[in-house]
């Protein structure tokens, strides 16, 4: 479905909402209709990093897009030892200048593979 929309020209805007240690991706249509990107199995798509979600995207032909991070990493203090500031100064400084090196300097592939589950 996504897909779709991508070749009709149909996705008006892209979103990259990172929440605690997850990030999924949220669509804007031209008809404003707002939707979260799903698996084909009809559960929530998600990544566990925000360059990872903006690569996945990109292959899409989704190649600008917001990122939302209010919530990310907020519980990364058991994980790395950080506290909220801290955590967040982390993806401030690291992860976001990260995904944004990802979207800008990704090239498409010469060649993908379907595999089938």
């Amino acid at each position: 479905m996504l897909k779709g929309l991508v070749e009709a020209g149909a996705v008006k805007a892209v979103s990259i909402i990172a929440s605690g240690s997850v990030v999924h991706a949220e669509i804007l249509t031209l008809s404003g209709d707002k939707k979260v990107i799903t698996t084909q199995a009809g559960a929530i798509k998600t990544w566990r990093t925000i360059d990872s979600a903006a690569r996945w995207l990109k292959r899409l032909g989704l190649g600008t897009m917001t990122l939302e991070v209010g919530k990310w990493l907020t519980n990364q203090k058991g994980e790395y030892g950080l506290e909220p500031e801290a955590a967040k100064l982390r993806a401030l400084s690291n992860d976001i200048p990260n995904a944004h090196c990802v979207v800008e300097h990704s090239v498409d592939a010469d060649q993908t593979l379907n595999c089938l589950t």
